[in-house]
């Protein structure tokens, strides 16, 4: 028996679905002693099958066939010890697809698009590949804190087997050809998630946010074009595909990382130097909530789980062996609904909580959510 496996794998739903989504995500299991700036890097490849109309052009009959032949070119791709599954969009519950743009396994376009999409996914979540999103084929590997030397490598080598077996959409001139023209060239998108907690504290990340942008790099918020910036996460990505070698591509956008980790690295030693004390009392607030509160908003979280990393990285706080961005995630209300269902404790105390209260349908389930995310955080902080 080899190490390899065969992609493609197809599983019955539902019950493998939820087996597939409580996988730990190896790209969040940063360990709990490393400093949390770079919490994550990801490599993306926009991918077209040469001869068809992009997927916004294409009618509904042509959809589904072009998702079959990628499904079956995909069904012959090899990846070391691991495997892919194929998840139909048209299987899974609303709750399943939000868990998945919860924890970026896809885009929430991709999930709410309504052309037949095949999301094919590995067990520790490092591989996505999305058929049928804005171009036909979108190559994901997520890494932890790290260089993303190999995750290109391992996005690259899928790539060359799909080529092997159909022609892509591919100009002389331009490079490989995209439903975005941004993505022309290329098609390479990569994407570093950078915890900023000291330059938020300091008011400063609108004008590293501008530099960025000065230099050809994009900033977004947790989930990507138009979503918020929660917790001091930002992600920043390289904004040219056209006329750059991927060599390149990762070169800049690892200066730019590196400078922007310099940036933090002297703002929280700032507040170490000038504002030790109202540092200690906000991030020793900030553990007291989490192990406290009976009531938290996903924005509250956030906030005070940076804060929490924040004192843990400048050796503030006892260290936890709780996994940063894991914790925030289980945060978010795909995820947390699920947990409320599978764990009786946190779903028995909130709907406790919510039975002494008299509480209008429209805010039954978000209060519910915040119940329930308070009762986690401080089981996972060992509160009371």
């Amino acid at each position: 028996m080899t190490n390899e496996s065969r992609a493609g794998e197809r599983i019955p739903m539902p019950s493998k679905v939820q087996q597939l989504l409580s996988e730990p995500s190896l790209w969040m299991r940063s360990e709990s002693w490393e400093p949390t700036i770079v919490v994550s890097t990801r490599v993306r490849l926009a991918r077209n099958l040469a001869g068809w109309p992009f997927p916004h052009a294409l009618p509904s009959e042509k959809s589904c066939e072009l998702e079959k032949i990628i499904s079956q070119i995909l069904a012959q791709v090899h990846i070391s010890q691991n495997s892919l599954h194929a998840l139909s969009m048209e299987a899974l519950t609303d709750n399943e697809k939000r868990i998945l743009v919860e924890k970026h396994l896809m885009s929430p376009e991709f999930a709410e698009g309504d052309r037949p999409r095949t999301l094919f996914l590995s067990r520790d979540h490092r591989v996505a590949i999305m058929v049928n999103e804005e171009d036909h084929i979108r190559i994901q590997i997520l890494e932890g804190a790290g260089d993303y030397l190999d995750a290109w490598r391992l996005a690259s080598d899928i790539d060359d087997q799909i080529e092997d077996k159909a022609p892509l959409a591919f100009h002389k001139k331009f490079g490989y050809l995209t439903a975005c023209p941004t993505n022309v060239g290329t098609g390479l998108r990569l994407s570093v998630m950078l915890h900023l907690p000291g330059l938020g504290i300091l008011g400063q990340v609108r004008e590293v946010i501008g530099a960025l942008a000065q230099m050809g790099v994009a900033v977004r918020g947790l989930y990507g074009e138009k979503s918020q910036f929660y917790g001091n996460l930002y992600q920043i990505s390289n904004q040219i595909t056209l006329g750059k070698s991927e060599e390149d591509t990762m070169g800049h956008l690892d200066a730019m990382t590196q400078k922007v980790v310099e940036k933090e690295i002297q703002a929280r030693s700032h507040l170490a130097q000038e504002g030790r004390l109202i540092l200690e009392d906000q991030v020793w607030r900030a553990r007291g909530t989490l192990k406290n509160a009976r009531l938290l908003s996903a924005d509250e979280a956030f906030k005070t789980l940076s804060l929490d990393r924040l004192g843990m990285d400048m050796d503030i706080l006892p260290k936890s062996d709780v996994s940063y961005l894991e914790t925030l995630v289980n945060c978010l209300p795909g995820t947390l609904q699920d947990r409320m269902a599978k764990e009786d404790e946190i779903g028995r105390e909130a709907e406790m909580k919510i039975a002494e209260e008299k509480i209008g349908e429209t805010e039954l389930e978000k209060t519910a959510l915040e119940v329930a995310r308070a009762a986690y955080l401080r089981r996972t902080f060992g509160g009371g």
